[in-house]
């Protein structure tokens, strides 16, 4: 490994069939490094606001990487780590696998992608809270998709072509959530009439044992 700029390194794995033949992650958390980042990937993306919340919370490398918007349109997901980078590395291989045909459905869209720098950008998709729409929507129209996405995704034949990809495949890894992690980020899924009595039960610590990693929505 050669550093390219402070806490950013290229790294190569020749013949590895579970790493990407070369990569390199941000030098650091911030705004200037991302838009810098994005503006090599996607140039078209360079006059987009972008907004990078920092690293608080995030102490362990391994949690070194954040998803953030690109305007309204787009997201960006990023790392400033080894090990960070070597799991958005792996998410970006299997995206790529998954997108081609027989492809799952309902998966992010990635626009595009690199390893050097190491960034992957998204599409947003215009949607709603299913529990806001639960009452309105049909339920079975919503289960059927449910059902559509998990049985593709959970196929064999899906794993089989991740891994052709990026290599064996483990469990997922989850960060360790303190009850004041929980607070400061529960903020991002309840709507602002839910805060005060959402508030109110958060009063003593809970059992748990990762953050709120996704938000279910309905198209």
């Amino acid at each position: 490994m050669v550093p390219t700029a402070p806490g950013a390194m290229r790294e190569r794995h020749p013949g590895r069939p579970d790493r990407v033949p070369e990569m390199k992650w941000l030098a650091e958390c911030s705004a200037p490094a991302l838009r810098e980042a994005a503006g090599l990937v996607a140039p078209e993306l360079g006059g987009y606001p972008v907004t990078v919340p920092g690293s608080a919370g995030k102490e362990d490398p391994l949690w070194h990487s954040g998803s953030v918007p690109v305007g309204d349109r787009f997201f960006a997901k990023f790392a400033w780590s080894r090990p960070a980078a070597l799991r958005l590395a792996r998410e970006i291989g299997v995206l790529a696998a998954l997108a081609r045909e027989p492809k799952v459905l309902f998966l992010p869209e990635a626009v595009t992608s690199s390893a050097d720098p190491l960034l992957m950008i998204t599409r947003r998709v215009p949607g709603t809270s299913l529990f806001g729409v639960a009452g309105s929507i049909d339920p079975d129209h919503a289960a059927r998709q449910l059902v559509r996405f998990l049985a593709a995704l959970h196929h064999p034949a899906a794993r089989q072509r991740a891994e052709a990809a990026v290599g064996t495949l483990t469990g997922p890894q989850l960060p360790p959530a303190t009850t004041r992690t929980l607070r400061e980020r529960l903020g991002t899924w309840i709507r602002p009439d839910q805060r005060r009595t959402s508030s109110a039960g958060a009063t003593g610590p809970t059992p748990c044992s990762a953050p709120l990693a996704g938000r279910a929505r309905a198209r």
